[in-house]
């Protein structure tokens, strides 16, 4: 059956994250031929938004992600899959009874409000809303189904099956925290599919949180999956930051023959009439029988351009958001209130997304001092900095300290401000998104284009997503070519 199949089989990957490693890892633990794969990464380091600064007095700071999910069928797969690595005893898990981790604000009408998170406190009324979550749910659960098959915001079901305040105080700091988003433009459908999925099976998504079937995802003997359901984890991250596991996975790649180029960025993508691919950088051409792309859309569609302008356009059209993420260390502060971080509504009258407080989080990371970390900018940009490559910084960082004054009440002066601009960091999935992924995809298969999409350009932005998206995108190009 693969007879017809060059030997080896010849795969380069474009992008160096979390994605492209879990694409090639997935060829290497499943292909039925012998194939040859090579990584291309533009930059001088594995990791693409996974990006760990490591002080020499101990702090690490987050530039991108700081910690993943581990609840959930998709979260309990990436674990499995990152323990195949051999590095269970460098993740660190988050137990729910983590005060920091359970615990989480939106900054609304000028002040911290803690958002409930147990059954006792959906029984109170508590700020800012005007009713007991309780009574907002047993409402919702007698909302009717939506019989319109219109793509619908985040924030429009929201507000009609929950109401206004719902909306304003947790939809739409949660699209900003998630996405760096607009609740009224972004997709209920790509961007939370299983709240649509509860409205369209069982009528509300009361009912469907109740009565859906819970996921039975073969998880085989990961000592890390069983070691993150007995310990109760919410969410995990890795010893000295994040950026650990693309450094350990891309070690791990190349001790079994991938060959992964830093600082070897493509410039340009041939294909020819019979299928082969031609990778063009500045050290030279890298040929290929399949290209697997983990690459921002807003990457991957100039390098397109001259092979087929269509796709091009198509991949083109997911707009992309940029992100100021400035952390502030003080030495002598301490962070009045114990939780996560919190998150504002796009209706508050501040410059700022939100604030995680790392430092309660990871106090490993960060010693004695006190790390905040402010997020800026999103899909408010461009109205508050300018293009990215314009704007000044020392403004953005002078934002976050006065933002750390106001609310936190911090009046010290920090002893380290870091600020990252991370441009193209998180796509948006706007209302048609389905559509217009759906229409790559077609154009793709349509075309026999050897290409294979993989990462955030849809199927959701955090790293679990892109792991296992990367998985099963990758997995089915194998299995409809009879490598897998």
């Amino acid at each position: 059956m693969t007879s017809w199949l060059p030997n080896p089989f010849r795969v380069v990957i474009l992008g160096g994250g979390i994605s492209g490693f879990s694409a090639a890892h997935t060829i290497l633990k499943h292909a039925k031929v012998p194939c040859q794969i090579t990584v291309l990464e533009k930059q001088h380091r594995a990791g693409g938004w996974l990006q760990s600064s490591r002080y020499d007095d101990g702090i690490v700071i987050e530039h991108g992600p700081r910690s993943a999910r581990s609840t959930g069928d998709v979260a309990l797969q990436a674990l499995a899959m990152i323990s195949e690595l051999n590095v269970d005893d460098k993740v660190i898990g988050i137990p729910q009874s983590n005060d920091a981790a359970k615990r989480r604000f939106v900054y609304a009408n000028g002040k911290m409000n803690t958002l409930p998170s147990t059954f006792a406190s959906i029984l109170r009324k508590k700020e800012p809303f005007s009713k007991s979550l309780l009574s907002v749910l047993m409402k919702e659960a007698f909302v009717k189904k939506s019989t319109s098959n219109e793509d619908e915001s985040v924030y429009s079901f929201f507000q009609r099956r929950f109401g206004k305040e719902i909306a304003d105080y947790m939809s739409d700091p949660l699209c900003r925290g998630i996405f760096g988003g607009d609740a009224r433009e972004l997709s209920l459908k790509s961007c939370f599919p299983i709240l649509h999925e509860y409205e369209e099976n069982h009528g509300s998504v009361v009912r469907g949180m109740m009565f859906s079937k819970k996921g039975n995802q073969d998880l085989g003997n990961s000592t890390l999956v069983q070691k993150a359901k007995s310990e109760k984890w919410v969410s995990w991250s890795m010893e000295n930051g994040l950026q650990t596991l693309p450094d350990i996975w891309s070690d791990n790649l190349k001790s079994k023959g991938v060959n992964v180029l830093l600082d070897r960025g493509c410039t340009e993508i041939d294909i020819s009439t019979y299928n082969k691919i031609k990778c063009h950088t500045h050290e030279g051409i890298f040929e290929a029988d399949r290209l697997i792309s983990s690459l921002p859309g807003s990457a991957l569609s100039p390098l397109l351009k001259n092979y087929d302008s269509n796709l091009s356009d198509l991949v083109g059209s997911i707009k992309y958001a940029n992100m100021a993420v400035i952390s502030l260390e003080y030495e002598n502060s301490k962070i009045p209130h114990s939780g996560f971080g919190f998150l504002a509504p796009s209706s508050e009258p501040i410059d700022i997304l939100g604030m995680t407080f790392d430092s309660l989080l990871f106090p490993q990371f960060t010693k004695n001092s006190s790390v905040v970390t402010v997020m800026a900018g999103g899909a408010w940009f461009h109205s508050l900095f300018g293009m990215p490559e314009n704007a000044d910084v020392s403004k953005i960082k002078e934002l976050a300290i006065q933002s750390v004054r106001d609310i936190l009440h911090i009046k010290e002066d920090p002893k380290r401000v870091v600020c990252k601009i991370q441009r193209d960091c998180i796509p948006q999935y706007t209302l048609g998104h389905q559509a217009r992924a759906k229409a790559i995809q077609n154009y793709i298969k349509t075309n026999d284009i050897p290409l294979t999409i993989v990462g955030n350009l849809y199927g959701g932005v955090g790293v679990n997503d892109c792991i296992i998206n990367s998985r099963n995108e990758t997995l089915k190009w194998m299995a409809s070519n009879h490598i897998y």
